[in-house]
């Protein structure tokens, strides 16, 4: 019997000197990150992961966690996609990975 995967929404604040690029490069590399966006508010980060379990959602978050400099805000499971978005986003996406990140805007 094959579970569904466990997906997450993970936000994250980074320390003021945490340079962006290095982030970026380090999410690249970590597997259960599908997705990551650049966001203005509260937060600097919204990640989506995918895990095969509970478990490996818990030693993501652990990882998160630990990369210095990194503070999770808040994580929300995805309980479902709404239907007919999916597809039109990913027609529409055409984001190159390498592109250097903007600066963050200085908080108000």
């Amino acid at each position: 019997m094959r579970c569904s995967p466990v997906r997450a929404v993970v936000r994250v604040r980074l320390a003021p000197q945490l340079p962006l690029a290095a982030f970026e490069r380090w999410l690249r590399a970590s597997r259960p990150v599908q997705d990551a966006v650049l966001v203005t508010g509260d937060v600097d980060y919204e990640l989506r992961l995918e895990c095969r379990s509970f478990a490996d959602l818990g030693d993501a978050l652990t990882r998160i966690c630990g990369y210095p400099g990194v503070e999770v805000a808040s994580t929300g499971l995805v309980l479902r996609e709404v239907a007919g978005l999916g597809a039109r986003a990913r027609a529409h996406r055409h984001v190159n990975r390498d592109e250097v990140t903007m600066r963050r805007l200085p908080t108000m």
